[in-house]
């Protein structure tokens, strides 16, 4: 819905608050990291770029509920849970593919939006933690874009969207 409405207007909003009430639903799972979606990078993620195109959009980039930097701040803490490598060798599957590539654009994108919101800039030590993640997740993407096989390309819906992203051809 964000990405069809060019993360603009109200349909960012809707998806935003769609999202966040999803995220709440996982709080009927097990408060466990390993195995609670809510604290997975990706579920993060895509709170992060929905939050900070919201921000950006509606609020020419301030961070009116300090919920972007939040966010920020609980994806890098989550880091470490992240399974951002493509696909392990074997038969293809482009739903999978799709999916991984999903969910690393989204962590991408919400980090890459999340370096406009104003009082980023001021925050040295997030600046510092963002950077290589930015770098890291690209090359993750490249990755994960390499392990699509000539002629399935078209196979995976996001593919042009991550190529895009990253600056690909």
């Amino acid at each position: 819905m964000a990405h069809e409405a060019d993360f603009k207007g109200p349909r960012i909003a809707k998806a935003l608050a769609l999202a966040k009430q999803t995220a709440d639903i996982m709080d009927s799972y097990p408060a466990d990291v390993s195995t609670n979606p809510k604290y997975q990078p990706y579920v993060i993620g895509t709170l992060l770029e929905l939050s900070a195109a919201r921000a950006l959009d509606a609020f020419g980039g301030k961070d009116e509920a300090n919920e972007v930097l939040n966010y920020v701040r609980k994806l890098i803490a989550s880091w470490p849970l992240g399974k951002f490598d493509a696909p392990e060798s074997g038969e293809f599957d482009a739903a999978r593919v799709d999916q991984k590539l999903l969910r690393s654009v989204a962590v991408y994108k919400g980090l890459k939006l999340s370096t406009k919101i104003h009082g980023f800039a001021n925050d040295k030590t997030l600046q510092g933690a963002v950077a290589p993640r930015l770098t890291e997740m690209q090359k993750y993407i490249s990755k994960q874009l390499k392990s699509i096989p000539k002629g399935s390309f078209d196979s995976v819906s996001s593919a042009e969207l991550a190529k895009a992203l990253v600056g690909q051809k």
